[in-house]
């Protein structure tokens, strides 16, 4: 193949996988649930558990009016055991039911389903179903249905059973419920139609609304950009800075619970921390414009990684040799302490005798914030067939335990977003707290779901680090696939408030350190996201070993030698 050939089959590569990570956001959004898309193998879509098989060579327009119907049973809350049971001895119901409820679902769930997928569903001429129950009686019953394109697919009762069982145990793994066992069929018989999994899909319904704007942002309509408007506390003479100072929250406050009409009760939410965001085409900062909520990670299955390499590696943070001047002894002389002690003397003063320079290993005074990316991107595939997740899991543990084994005060922090109102990050680990077994089951425990509005939780991290670390010299290390993207944050705007909030971070004094794991994300988009951060990308996390060492050493020299620079400088005056 020539080379003009060669270079218009990787830009179909890459618009095919491009494509393929937007239907699959789709998906998440529209299911409430991460839902990953396969080729199905008989040519016959269907959901099956946390996956939606599709039919191969689709246009992208046939993959989303696809996804659409199928997606939106799970939503809605549609795939209830008594229904599934009644459509187990008829394939043609199956696919009935599928065409009448998945049109009722995807107008039920309204501003969540693109305008044209929307119009596309209205095209088919399925009548149209007040409830799932009348659903199930047209699915039933004999009335002819307009034909529809086979490509659709089906529904096959016993896999859409596990895709239930599957939305239960996700949700109350992500969203901090009390996890409760996969309710199967058989118990489903034995204790009726509960309300557990009604209340699950509901809590589902509650959050979609944070994604709508986006998902109609991301098929065809323009990003919304519009800055606050004089009187809203954006106007242009507010004084925000254009340039690459830290910004501090903007204000803490708590989340109230509904209902509650200002009570000292209904201060019992998550804290929230309001923070700007950066907007590059205007060269200005939002203000108080995205806001953070906290939250405890729940537990999962234990993760831990003890590894030996990364131990040495980060056994040499702050343990390199540094010229101390002012010593009592040493291989150099200071010249200007020695100046300083003749002119003591000539004065009459007792000099100094610590005139010398020397070469001395500075003791241990480091904190660091590792901060994981659990946004629904990371649940793609890497190159070895293992999830990107599973890779940041390993870089994450295998930090956290070569820093608490050298006792530096450590944190962990999972973050993923819903829009710029429901920033939310999981607390693995706080500074203050041992690595124990219930960290390692927090940090297995946490699921990857929802988007990444990147820029935001670097500040949020940074904050934390500062605030929280205790320790003079700090590291901010990201752990993410680098894919910054939420609803109205895609991007060169996102990429470029991620950058800049990079250098807000370094102008702080704080290192950063990025690292990227078997992700597919182009290596110009990366360069443009972390450009102001040591990065360093790998297929996993046996390559990344050999690289922490100089990674980690690089970002914090970085920030030394910026601090020796502006200390050297002349002092402004006081305003």
């Amino acid at each position: 193949m020539d080379t003009a050939g060669q270079t218009l089959a990787t830009i179909s590569q890459v618009r095919q996988a491009a494509s393929t990570s937007l239907v699959t956001l789709f998906a998440t959004a529209v299911a409430g649930q991460p839902l990953t898309i396969v080729e199905a193998r008989d040519g016959v879509g269907c959901l099956d558990g946390s996956a939606l098989r599709l039919a191969a060579g689709l246009t992208p327009d046939r993959q989303l009016l696809t996804v659409a119907l199928h997606a939106a049973l799970i939503g809605a809350g549609s795939l209830q055991p008594d229904v599934l049971r009644a459509l187990r001895a008829s394939n043609i119901a199956c696919r009935r039911w599928l065409l009448i409820e998945g049109s009722r679902a995807a107008r039920a769930l309204g501003p969540l389903i693109p305008p044209r997928i929307a119009r596309a569903i209205e095209a088919l001429g399925i009548p149209a179903a007040e409830s799932a129950a009348e659903a199930l009686q047209l699915a039933l019953g004999h009335r002819p249905l307009p034909v529809a394109p086979e490509w659709l697919g089906t529904l096959r009762p016993r896999l859409a059973a596990a895709t239930m069982a599957s939305t239960v145990a996700k949700t109350s793994r992500q969203f901090g419920d009390e996890a409760q066992p996969p309710q199967t069929e058989d118990s489903a018989e034995q204790a009726g139609s509960t309300s557990q999994l009604q209340a699950l899909l509901s809590q589902l319904a509650m959050r979609e609304n944070a994604v709508t704007r986006m998902l109609s942002q991301l098929f065809g309509k323009k990003r919304y950009s519009r800055l606050p408007a004089d009187g809203e506390g954006g106007a242009a003479g507010d004084g925000l800075s254009s340039g690459h100072a830290p910004v501090a929250p903007g204000s803490i406050t708590r989340v109230r619970a509904p209902g509650a009409a200002g009570d000292a009760d209904a201060l019992s939410g998550p804290t929230v921390a309001t923070w700007p965001e950066w907007d590059e085409a205007q060269r200005r900062y939002r203000p108080q414009w995205c806001s953070v909520a906290s939250f405890c990670a729940t537990e999962g299955e234990a993760c831990t990684r003890h590894d030996l390499i990364v131990r040495r590696a980060v056994a040499q943070l702050g343990r390199d040799l540094r010229r101390s001047r002012r010593q009592p002894q040493g291989m150099d002389l200071d010249y200007d302490a020695a100046m300083q002690a003749l002119i003591d003397r000539r004065n009459g003063h007792t000099p100094d005798e610590r005139i010398a320079v020397d070469l001395l290993r500075r003791a241990r005074d480091l904190g660091a914030l590792i901060l994981l990316d659990i946004s629904g991107s990371v649940l793609e595939r890497a190159p070895d067939g293992r999830r990107v997740h599973d890779h940041q899991l390993d870089a994450a543990a295998a930090l956290l335990d070569a820093f608490e084994a050298h006792g530096d005060r450590v944190g962990v922090q999972a973050f993923h977003s819903r829009g710029r109102g429901q920033v939310h990050f999981r607390s693995v680990k706080r500074f203050d707290e041992p690595s124990t077994l219930a960290v390692a089951r927090r940090l297995g425990g946490v699921e990857p779901g929802a988007y990444t509005r990147l820029g935001t939780a670097i500040r949020h991290g940074a904050w934390m680090l500062r605030e929280q670390a205790g320790a003079r010299r700090q590291l901010l290390i990201v752990i993410s696939d680098g894919f910054a993207c939420d609803e109205g944050y895609e991007g060169p705007y996102a990429e470029a408030d991620a950058a800049h909030a990079l250098q807000e971070v370094r102008a702080a004094g704080i290192g950063a350190a990025c690292i990227t794991l078997g992700t597919a994300t182009a290596d110009a988009v990366l360069a443009r996201v972390f450009g102001a951060a040591c990065h360093a990308a790998a297929p996993d996390w046996r390559a990344m070993r050999a690289l922490i060492r100089p990674l980690l050493l690089n970002a914090l020299r970085l920030i030394e030698n910026t601090q020796r620079r502006r200390s050297r400088a002349p002092l402004n005056k006081a305003a």
